[in-house]
């Protein structure tokens, strides 16, 4: 297990990696009244009490989605015209929409096996930044994408990432180099452009089917059950809980947040403006969602996701976020600049034009580095003040690292 440095006071029994998961379709409540002030414990077993139950009710949106999306990819196999494809593409974006407002929310069965009632679900559901699409069109050529074969390939290839691959790409090409079986022996080639079309959507349909399943397995490990994550967070320090106290749970969804470093900022903003981990001729080639041409559309998504996380994601009056523990604990003023600095990030991605971040950056690249800078000024307050005031420990992923 991966030591993790220590910042102020601890109480978890294990290391946590995950987010505090918001409310299906919900808006902030930040122009709510807000209560009198409460004592930081009380405040720490509401917050984890309300993100329990927001988490469940996306994780059940996403799931409605996914299944819409499986029944419309299948219905665009039967069906094989172009209004039946335009059909499934609009119930991917929708699923992708779901999805992106769970990005932030990392925990319990969606974290890794080594967390907390983690099961690496995430990563079954939706790869990227690990999609392939090299061995999409391996398979694609292969045809195990039928029957039990998919569900034994890798994440890489079976993912909402790979649907979209699937239902976006019409062009002649693949991701394969020329020396790749594919190419060198001809049986890309030989297929023809109506095969592949055909084999697409056959793929799509099938994929989409796995990740459904994949997301009921989802639904059933976060349930109000005894035996679901949503109980181990709202008994938090009792007997049979992974979390020893109620400031342990809080550690764990206090985790999350840090997926505005190391996956928006770095990987999603950073790598396709070239000045993170890129030594390609053109970056933008790393944008998520390339074929789809959504990449700022999901950036956006958990932007949404981070000011519910931070101001409360309950709809009533007393929603209780982040926000509302630092004051509790007499930080007011970091309170403010945190959720001034998320309405800057927010209204920064806000003013890049469209959903395609390739196309943006290309277009007015001083616009997504503005982005990035926001980005930037939220995960400095959350790495450096944040969880020394509240007397948590930073993730291992951000632990040593000083950027």
């Amino acid at each position: 297990m991966i030591a993790r440095r220590t910042i102020g006071r601890r109480g978890m029994s294990a290391p946590g990696r995950g987010g505090a998961l918001l409310a299906l379709a919900l808006t902030a409540c930040g122009s709510s009244p807000r209560p009198a002030s409460r004592p930081a414990e009380q405040t720490r077993r509401a917050l984890v009490e309300q993100t329990a139950s927001c988490i469940g009710a996306r994780i059940a949106r996403a799931h409605e989605a996914i299944e819409a999306l499986a029944r419309t990819a299948q219905a665009a196999v039967d069906d094989g015209g172009v209004d039946a494809l335009q059909s499934a593409r609009r119930a991917w974006r929708d699923a992708i929409d779901a999805w992106q407002l769970l990005e932030l929310h990392q925990v319990g069965p969606l974290a890794r096996a080594d967390r907390p009632g983690g099961r690496d679900l995430r990563d079954e559901i939706y790869s990227w930044p690990l999609s392939s699409r090299c061995l999409v069109d391996q398979t694609i050529v292969s045809g195990a994408f039928d029957g039990d074969g998919l569900a034994a390939a890798l994440v890489s290839a079976r993912g909402l990432d790979a649907v979209e691959y699937l239902l976006f790409h019409e062009g002649s090409d693949n991701g394969c180099p020329p020396t790749n079986v594919i190419n060198s022996s001809g049986s890309w080639a030989a297929l023809g452009e109506e095969e592949r079309s055909i084999r697409r959507r056959r793929y799509a349909a099938s994929a989409a089917r796995l990740v459904a399943m994949q997301s009921a397995r989802l639904v059933e490990a976060w349930g109000d059950g005894a035996r679901g994550h949503h109980a181990a967070l709202v008994t938090a320090g009792a007997e049979g809980s992974p979390y020893a106290s109620v400031a342990a749970a809080v550690n764990d969804l206090s985790d999350a947040l840090f997926y505005v470093e190391t996956v928006l900022r770095d990987a999603k903003v950073g790598r396709p403006l070239g000045i993170w981990e890129c030594t390609l001729p053109d970056c933008t080639v790393l944008a998520e969602a390339p074929y789809a041409r959504a990449g700022l559309r999901m950036i956006r998504a958990n932007l949404r996701a981070l000011g519910l996380a931070i101001t409360g994601c309950a709809e009533r009056p007393d929603a209780v976020g982040f926000e509302d523990l630092l004051r509790d604990v007499g930080a007011g003023g970091l309170a403010d600049r945190l959720v001034a600095a998320h309405a800057a990030a927010m209204a920064a991605a806000d003013a890049i034009t469209g959903e395609d971040l390739a196309e943006a950056i290309r277009g007015d690249r001083a616009a997504v580095l503005a982005l990035h800078e926001r980005l930037k000024a939220i995960t400095d307050l959350l790495k450096l003040e944040v969880v020394v005031v509240l007397g948590l420990e930073l993730p291992p992923t951000v632990a040593g690292d000083n950027d």
